[in-house]
């Protein structure tokens, strides 16, 4: 009786205890509610950045912790970033959070299981707490084709006609002073960002910072004209083209580049002023240039000394059409802008960083195991079995053997495990190229873990973008993923909870600022180059190569400070740009070895076709420095680096006698007349492209050493294999474009007598004109070209 009695109070008091301190704090915690609005008017692209508003607001007292906001730009990769979150009683708060994507494939998504959690205190204590609202994003998903158009005017409504242009899939999206994002990766859903009449001096500096950054990155910015620039644009007038000082009036005829004959527009109220060198002119009104462009970064900037919202411009019926027209200045059907995007990002996991999680270790080799396993037979069997009958102490034996067994395991164990028994590990792995004073790439950074708890990973601020490969996690808690954190002088990515001996990987786009470069003065000749290279990198460099086509010639490792000399064979008639043929590899290949086959094979896919147009080859080097200072806080981590740094160089090619030239020595490029480029890749061996149905010039150039020589071609053959696409040739003196007659085994092909010097420019291009119409199959087989002549000294 008594026994029971004592239950029945501890019950009661259990459930007294509950009722006097878990609800209290339930209740309190549901009088915060949370409202998230994502993108631009609520629409993001799938995988690429966006700002995310998020407005907290509390009807209770006094609250103080995070917001942990998930993010997944692809299937398999994502983290979370942190929002501190500060609430008076009965008070409400707005923040901006820079996401880096969202995609509708993500288990969450389609499961409708919470990406948002607020966390009382400190999120690492995971203290998790109910709230009212939004409990995770819910984006409008715009078009992957699609071309998002981001206007700042006061003018808006005047825009109405670029709405829906003729043959280029857009989408305008008005965007207010309080809504320009304060991060550069919010920009990134934007294709175009189109400033007219709007007083960017107006925004914050965190606001114009972003928009400088995001154009260097590789955005496209459109600068309509207006007075008094210099006190609209703010910061970023410095950055245009044409400096405007002054008005005049002007002719207006340039804009009919349909050639209407009842063209209404007469003249336009124009700002002129001084021209930077490294403008272009587009169009002139007269002897004034009215539409300019300039590259900044990897970035357009087109500006207008007209105001784009102004009248009669902006009512006129073929408004789009000239507008359309401007856009393919800035090629926005063919853009690779953007930190992220779903299919970069898987790639580049499998391309690159999946290598990075290989760490070297200790290992037995099949001879070895043999050897011990011998050495036991004949320990435990011939050998014991004397000894102890020798000493008559035969019955020990069913303690001896085990005893012996359990020590052979534990030092097998011992000399395999050694390496992951002591430190935990940090592989990273880079590839980079020289732009400017900079070196711009992707990073990749592997932690192995010795023992379980938590990791954070550092690296210094704007240096590195990363996302976490989500691979070999099925777990959806955020708290056992990676978390991103913002901080003063270095950023951080916090694993809260690693296994014993687990692999965590983060990658992305990286950036370090570098005054180094390699100085070179190289020649080839017949086959041979020579010459000296100087290192004037920071780095000590363990393998420095000549990259052209699809060869990797070595010339020895260089320090920094240190100048080579260079005496090597190249199997090329020509030095030309570099590519790779992907990465094979073979089960007897090092780890090391492994590693720098991605490395190059990398470099190809995701720098040299975005940053690198010429047909020239470049420096390579090797360096088991890091790059970017990644490190592991309050650990005495092991680090294994292996990076890769290429720059643009140039020899002196002295070449004479006959030559053939095939696609890898001929540089290749795209022209959009109508449609827009998926993906291509003709600059590889590969030779293929994902085209929509239209019309495009397909252009080829001579190698650059050519240009401007004594030289003869003797036959011109391009075997094509692509059906559904008519093909044409540019006669260059003709000034006409004669069809292709493929009847021939796919094969067309110009001799001496057809007169080849017609069909190529004094800039050495030969251009290929496709009228494509397959029904929709993108897959488009690009023509092999075999120039052959012959070079006079």
């Amino acid at each position: 009786m008594q026994k029971r009695v004592k239950i029945s109070i501890i019950i009661l008091f259990t459930v007294l205890l509950c009722f006097n301190w878990t609800h209290p704090a339930t209740a309190a915690a549901e009088k915060i509610k949370i409202s998230v609005e994502a993108g631009f008017d609520g629409k993001v692209k799938s995988g690429e950045g966006f700002p995310l508003r998020v407005v907290a607001e509390n009807s209770g007292g006094d609250f103080s912790g995070y917001l942990l906001v998930e993010f997944y730009p692809t299937y398999n990769a994502g983290g979370s970033v942190p929002v501190k979150i500060e609430l008076p009683a009965n008070s409400s708060k707005s923040f901006e959070v820079a996401l880096p994507g969202v995609t509708e494939d993500y288990q969450s998504y389609n499961q409708n299981e919470p990406t948002i959690h607020l966390f009382k205190g400190d999120w690492r204590d995971g203290k998790a707490v109910p709230y009212k609202g939004d409990k995770t994003i819910k984006p409008k998903f715009i078009d992957i084709d699609d071309h998002i158009i981001g206007v700042l005017s006061e003018q808006y409504d005047r825009l109405k006609e670029l709405r829906v242009l003729p043959k280029t899939q857009t989408q305008l999206v008005q965007m207010k002073e309080e809504h320009v994002p304060k991060h550069a990766l919010s920009l990134e859903t934007l294709d175009v960002l189109l400033i007219d009449k709007f007083a960017v001096s107006a925004l914050s500096e965190e606001q114009q910072a972003a928009i400088s950054e995001w154009i260097a990155g590789g955005g496209v910015f459109i600068a309509g004209g207006t007075p008094n620039a210099s006190q609209f644009y703010g910061p970023l007038y410095s950055l245009l083209p044409l400096q405007t000082t002054n008005e005049t009036k002007g002719d207006a005829s340039f804009l009919n580049t349909n050639k209407d004959k009842d063209f209404p527009i007469k003249e336009l109220q124009l700002f002129t002023g001084e021209l930077e060198k490294d403008a272009t002119v587009l169009a002139k009104s007269g002897e004034t240039p009215a539409v300019v462009k300039k590259s900044y970064g990897q970035g357009i900037i087109l500006q207008t000394a007209f105001s784009l919202g102004d009248e009669p411009l902006s009512s006129w019926s073929n408004y789009s059409d000239w507008f359309e027209q401007l856009l393919k200045h800035a090629d926005i059907s063919n853009i690779t802008s953007g930190y992220y995007g779903s299919d970069m990002l898987d790639q580049l996991y499998w391309d690159f960083a999946e290598v990075n999680e290989y760490f070297p270790s200790s290992s037995f080799s099949i001879g070895q195991l043999i050897a011990l396993l011998a050495g036991y037979i004949i320990l435990v069997v011939p050998i014991l079995y004397f000894i102890l009958r020798k000493l008559d102490k035969r019955e020990q034996a069913w303690w001896i053997i085990p005893s012996i067994s359990i020590l052979m395991a534990v030092v097998i164990f011992t000399i395999g495990a050694k390496d992951r028994l002591g430190n935990p590990q940090l592989n990273q792995m880079g590839f980079y190229i020289q732009d400017g004073q900079q070196l711009k790439g992707y990073q990749a950074a592997t932690t192995l873990a010795n023992n379980k708890g938590s990791y954070t990973v550092s690296y210094p601020k704007n240096e590195f973008t990363p996302v976490m490969s989500t691979m070999n996690s099925a777990s959806v808690d955020p708290l056992r993923g990676a978390v991103m954190e913002k901080k003063a002088k270095r950023d951080s990515v916090v694993f809260p909870s690693i296994e014993y001996w687990s692999a965590k990987t983060v990658y992305g786009p990286a950036q370090h600022d570098s005054a180094g470069s390699y100085k070179s003065d190289l020649t080839f000749k017949n086959g041979v180059l020579t010459g000296t290279i100087e290192n004037l990198y920071d780095y000590d460099f363990a393998e420095l190569y000549l990259w052209t086509g699809n060869r990797q010639v070595k010339l020895g490792p260089v320090k920094k400070g240190e100048t080579i000399s260079v005496k090597a064979e190249v199997k090329s008639s020509f030095l030309t740009r570099p590519y790779s043929n992907g990465y094979g590899g073979s089960n007897q290949q090092g780890i090391n070895e492994m590693k720098q086959e991605r490395l190059f094979s990398a470099a190809s896919n995701f720098l040299l076709d975005y940053y690198y147009k010429d047909n020239q080859p470049v420096l390579a080097g090797i360096l088991t420095d890091s790059v970017i200072d990644i490190k592991m806080e309050d650990k005495e981590e092991k680090q294994h680096n292996l990076n890769l740094i290429i720059e643009k160089t140039e020899a002196k090619q002295e070449i004479t006698g006959k030559f053939t030239l095939k696609n890898d020595h001929l540089n290749a490029r795209f022209k959009i007349i109508e449609g827009q480029i998926h993906e291509d890749w003709y600059s590889t061996a590969n030779n293929e492209a994902l085209l929509e149905d239209g019309e495009y010039d397909y252009i080829y150039q001579l190698p650059a050493d050519m240009i401007g020589k004594n030289y003869s071609i003797n036959e011109l053959k391009l075997v094509i294999n692509s059906h559904g696409v008519n093909y044409s040739i540019y006669h260059q003196t003709k000034n006409e474009w004669i069809e292709i007659d493929l009847s021939k085994n796919n094969t067309f092909q110009l001799t001496e007598k057809d007169s080849i010097d017609e069909y190529i420019s004094d800039k050495g291009e030969v251009m290929i004109k496709f009228n494509k119409n397959t029904n929709g199959d993108p897959y488009t087989q690009l023509p092999n070209i075999t120039i052959k002549g012959e070079l006079s000294p």
